[in-house]
């Protein structure tokens, strides 16, 4: 796999390229599915932006919008993470952070239905090329667990994120009809490099939450 895929790609990429290594594997470890949730919560986000009349210098928020999107869903290449800061900096400068963040959860929590989707056919299709290796599927974790809007909130947003990586490590553990087809590890609390509370806005913000994004890298 690759940072920043969707368990969409991962599934075309089982599809594409790796069977033969899936094939004569002795131990599979499989980590996807957070960009599904993390990508439709900013597409629901940008759509605040979509609006030509609001301004900033000369840079409209639907130009934001646009180039947030195009990364997202694979039209263009780039810095996605970078996108993503400049894309909540504007929102702040521009006074519908508030709106934005709402936008983001609501869409956070729909695309658990496409990672449950993936999922279940990620596992079917590594089975039906490997039936015996040993499958350890890794759970999710919250890296914005601690994080703030701003640097002056006094109130931390990454809790409202908590519940839907709640929901989707459930479905790996307890839901999924191929939960017997793997065995199941907790890192919900794996975060080694703790950087929160860190906010939105601030400029270390994409730096500093790689490190700790993906602990099991």
């Amino acid at each position: 796999g690759y940072m920043g895929g969707t368990s969409a790609q991962e599934f075309a990429e089982l599809q594409d390229s790796v069977h033969a290594d899936i094939a004569k594997a002795d131990l599979i470890t499989l980590n996807v599915g957070a960009n599904d949730m993390f990508t439709q919560g900013m597409m629901y986000a940008s759509y605040v932006l979509d609006d030509a009349n609001l301004k900033i210098g000369d840079v409209t928020g639907y130009q934001i919008r646009s180039q947030l999107v195009s990364l997202l869903t694979g039209q263009s290449e780039g810095d996605l993470y970078n996108a993503v800061y400049t894309f909540f900096g504007y929102a702040y400068m521009a006074g519908v952070l508030p709106e934005v963040i709402a936008a983001f959860l609501y869409g956070f929590g729909k695309g658990i239905m496409n990672f449950s989707s993936h999922w279940d056919q990620i596992i079917k299709q590594i089975r039906e090329i490997n039936p015996n290796c040993e499958l350890v599927a890794i759970g999710l974790m919250n890296p914005f667990h601690r994080c703030k809007l701003t640097g002056a909130s006094l109130v931390e947003i990454g809790p409202l994120t908590d519940g839907n990586t709640m929901i989707a490590n459930n479905y790996i553990q307890n839901e999924s009809p191929y939960r017997d087809q793997y065995t199941y590890c907790d890192v919900t609390g794996a975060c080694d490099y703790v950087f929160m509370p860190r906010a939105l806005v601030e400029a270390d913000f994409v730096n500093e939450l790689m490190l700790n994004v993906h602990p099991t890298l």
